[in-house]
């Protein structure tokens, strides 16, 4: 829920989203997606430059647990704060496993 009734950033960014396509507050689709000759297949991406994306994890705290996890290649993994002091009981509690 968005307070209206206190100014800060999440009032800045509403406010932003309707300074969009006139006022409105309607925000329009990408261009290739309204153009009704466009050529655009997400199965076949042929303009643009392939980047890598690395994901770093700041919160586990919504990773299901399951009853059986003593197995099947679940995994707690212990977490550490930017000095590298532990943040015991704070952990990621993962399933791994190996493709080759």
């Amino acid at each position: 829920a968005l307070n209206f009734q206190t100014p800060g950033l999440p009032m800045d960014l509403q406010n932003g989203k309707f300074l969009d396509n006139g006022g409105s507050g309607y925000i329009l689709k990408p261009h290739f997606l309204r153009e009704s000759k466009s050529y655009f297949n997400p199965s076949n991406i042929k303009e643009g430059m392939p980047i890598t994306l690395t994901i770093r994890l700041i919160s586990g705290i919504q990773l299901p647990l399951t009853h059986s996890s003593s197995n099947k290649g679940y995994r707690r993994i212990p977490l550490f704060s930017r000095m590298g002091e532990s943040l015991e009981p704070a952990s990621l509690f993962v399933y791994v496993w190996y493709v080759r």
